[in-house]
């Protein structure tokens, strides 16, 4: 259909220019941080995910916690996550 056609060419145009962006924001929090001098690009991906949005550690990390509550509570674990207004 034209709908899939059209996402396909949009994908195909787009991708390289996102895939150079996480290259650049993982290369530039490399730079930035006192990491060793060989290059991890798994630290350094997460070093740049975790410096310019942390929400989404933080959201991934929530729906985690809320995931394994059933086996923490089989275990006698409750666990409570409020957030505080500051």
């Amino acid at each position: 259909s034209w709908d899939n056609a059209y996402f396909t060419r949009f994908s195909a145009l787009t991708e390289p220019y996102w895939s150079m962006t996480a290259y650049l924001l993982a290369y530039w929090a490399y730079l930035s941080s006192c990491l060793p001098d060989s290059l991890d690009w798994g630290k350094a991906a997460f070093l740049a995910l975790s410096t310019f949005m942390p929400h989404l550690i933080l959201s991934l990390l929530l729906l985690d916690i809320e995931r394994l509550r059933p086996l923490a509570l089989s275990h006698g674990i409750d666990i409570t996550i409020s957030r505080c207004k500051i």
